[in-house]
């Protein structure tokens, strides 16, 4: 028993110990990290010992509530975005707009967080009447796509979501392409993506290249109703060539 009472309190001293010597090494790195902000080290001076203990010292004094402020802003983070949400599932796109740019200021990359900044700038657009208004929205929700995918670019949903923007709301075939490209190369098998190509080809004046794109579809579609949809798309289209 003795023994065991022994293990326990070594392992107890083993714990605080490397608990005491990873806040030392993370007390001297944020030393450093404090270091390179000082005015003279972008020219390669090196601080001065005193210098540094003024450091260690802010270290110190200040680490808590350095970290009470990050967490409060972590929590500030998930208000804007709990807010968001309710204002989307309730369809006030303006509002969910305005906390998505919120949360945006607090985590700047989070793509997500860009991809619905994007849809309810889209959906706020349409349903504004005034026509330069409009045209800044639809700009804004072109801007947050874009950027929801330079951060993450298999973005599926930001790839679609573009794609439709382009195509219906921009009438920008040539533009839609490379990201309905991306999609489909990532998902060969996005029917919405698929619909979306037979679209483009048709508003790119390429009809023909349409027809093969709505064949395909009806040939692999698994439901019914897409192919019905398909071959009805290449009947209209083939019935105004005559």
């Amino acid at each position: 028993m003795r023994g065991v009472v022994l293990i326990a309190v070594a392992v107890m001293i083993a714990t605080v110990l490397l608990a005491a010597g990873c806040e030392r090494r993370g007390a001297d790195h944020r030393v450093e990290q404090l270091a390179e902000l000082e005015d003279g080290v972008y020219e390669g001076q090196e601080p001065s010992d005193e210098r540094l203990e003024e450091l260690r010292e802010a270290v110190r004094q200040l680490e808590s509530r350095v970290q009470e402020r990050v967490r409060d802003h972590e929590h500030l983070g998930r208000y804007h975005k709990m807010l968001a949400i309710e204002y989307l599932n309730r369809e006030m796109y303006g509002l969910a707009l305005d906390e998505l740019e919120a949360a945006i200021e607090i985590q700047a990359e989070n793509p997500v967080l860009f991809y619905y900044a994007a849809v309810s700038a889209a959906r706020q657009a349409k349903s504004t009447r005034e026509a330069g208004a409009r045209q800044e929205l639809f700009d804004d929700a072109e801007w947050y796509y874009k950027r929801a995918i330079e951060i993450r670019p298999q973005y599926r949903s930001a790839l679609y979501g573009l794609s439709v923007l382009y195509l219906f709301e921009l009438d920008a075939p040539d533009e839609a392409e490379p990201y309905l490209d991306q999609l489909l190369e990532l998902r060969p098998n996005h029917r919405e993506a698929q619909f979306l190509k037979g679209r483009m080809r048709v508003m790119q004046g390429r009809i023909d290249e349409a027809i093969e794109v709505y064949e395909r579809i009806a040939d692999e579609a698994a439901s019914a109703s897409d192919r019905e949809a398909a071959l009805q798309n290449r009947r209209e289209l083939q019935e105004g060539r005559q």
